[in-house]
This record gives C-alpha cells, sequence and structure tokens, in this order.
C-alpha cells in the first residue's frame, strides 16, 4: 500500500511539473506578441534601428553585460540556438543531427534555414546587378 502510495505521489508530482513546463513554455512563446502588435510599423522600424546601433557600438565585454541585463535566460538560450542552428546548417549538419544535439524542433530548424536560403538569395540578387563603373 505504501508503494502504491508514493507511485501515485511521484505519479502525480510529475504530471504538475510538466503542466508547469507546458505553462512556462507557453508564457515564453507568447508573453510579448500582443505588445508587438500594438506598436506602429514606423516606429517599430524606429525603435530596431537604435537597438542594431546601439549594439553595434558595444564592445565584447559591454555586448555581454547588455544581453545579461536586457534579457531573460530563455531569451538568450533562444537566440543562441538560432545562431548554433545556423552555423551547423552551414557546416552541413542534418535536420536530424541538429534536433538531437541541441534538443530544437524541426519548425525551429526550419525557419532557420529560411532565413539562410534568403540571405544567400539576396547576396546573390546583389551580386546579379549590372554596375555602372565610377
Amino acid at each position: 500500500m505504501v508503494k502504491k502510495i508514493t507511485k501515485n505521489i511521484k505519479n502525480s508530482k510529475i504530471k504538475t511539473l510538466n503542466n508547469q513546463k507546458s505553462y512556462f513554455n507557453l508564457n515564453l512563446r507568447f508573453m510579448s506578441r500582443p505588445l508587438i502588435k500594438k506598436i506602429s510599423p514606423k516606429l517599430r522600424k524606429e525603435l530596431l534601428k537604435e537597438f542594431y546601433d546601439f549594439v553595434a557600438s558595444l564592445d565584447r565585454e559591454e555586448t555581454e553585460e547588455f544581453f545579461n541585463k536586457f534579457l531573460t535566460p530563455g531569451e538568450k538560450i533562444v537566440l543562441s540556438r538560432r545562431l548554433r542552428i545556423a552555423k551547423m546548417l552551414l557546416q552541413g549538419y542534418t535536420t536530424k543531427e541538429i534536433r538531437e544535439k541541441l534538443k530544437v524542433g524541426g519548425t525551429t530548424i526550419q525557419f532557420v534555414q529560411k532565413v539562410i536560403e534568403d540571405e544567400l538569395e539576396r547576396i546573390q540578387t546583389r551580386q546579379d546587378l549590372p554596375f555602372e563603373d565610377v
């Protein structure tokens, strides 16, 4: 009887923990989206320009300090994983290898793959443009 009660308590704790993880993941994923929708495209562009200019002005130590103060641990992991996924894709890793190594979903890998493909296409298009001699 004690074993059965202990087993039920363990199962209950596992279910509770899984529910808390799901709730936490949902909050991370959807927390900032309503705020983004309320910002006009003009203001969004202005804010992002300021952000990019500011980050570009920082040295290595200042950049680390900035991201540690302004991003949550989860946001830093998301960004870091996407960068690592891009690096691994460019190094020729398969989707399966990336999924297993970084514990990410296929959708995330596809998203990063699309970003890389779009960037490569943009670069190729720029190289194909006829430039006049100056």
